[in-house]
């Protein structure tokens, strides 16, 4: 399979299939002023405080697909269309280089089921100056190959309590970002 040409502000990261995302002042300002239209929402359990890293995760996907339409603003099922895919990014802020063995997650509801049919991981550094672009999985891809966990659970493999329903599938198994068609 080929893989798309990476614009400037992306690199790929030697011995792995995650990319490195450097976003400029333009995209920091991108993602603060969709941070800011943004109402904290009542199920964030951040109080608004991921929101940033978030919407740097939405810009990377823009910058890597900037023929997807954005649709975030008005949607609360998935953030962006490409064709049929209806695509949900997700980001988790952390402080380090993730590892294979981490985790991807998707909230849901106890219903198991999600809204979207195409997932975009994305992990961002604290300090929003780069963001590690891990992959992206169909939906039912996450449903056959991933686990689903209740609120509350923990996860015996690294002793996280999950403050949300929500699926889980590992890192690994994510196909290449930039492979998206």
């Amino acid at each position: 399979m080929s893989r798309k040409k990476l614009p400037p502000q992306f690199s790929r990261i030697k011995g792995s299939s995650m990319l490195l995302f450097k976003p400029t002042g333009d995209d920091i300002k991108e993602a603060y002023e969709r941070s800011e239209k943004l109402q904290i929402q009542p199920n964030s359990f951040t109080n608004g405080v991921g929101r940033m890293p978030g919407f740097i995760g939405e810009v990377a996907f823009e910058q890597l697909y900037p023929e997807a339409q954005y649709v975030g603003e008005g949607c609360f099922t998935h953030d962006y269309e490409l064709g049929r895919r209806t695509i949900d990014v997700k980001s988790l802020k952390c402080t380090s280089t993730p590892r294979s063995d981490y985790k991807a997650a998707v909230n849901c509801k106890l219903d198991k089921k999600l809204k979207a049919n195409t997932y975009f991981f994305t992990r961002v550094h604290s300090s929003l100056s780069h963001a590690w672009v891990l992959g992206w999985s169909p939906a039912s891809r996450i449903i056959s190959n991933g686990k689903f966990n209740k609120k509350g659970e923990t996860d015996p493999d690294n002793g996280f309590t999950y403050k949300a329903h929500c699926w889980n599938f590992p890192i690994s198994l994510l196909l290449r970002a930039n492979s998206l068609k």
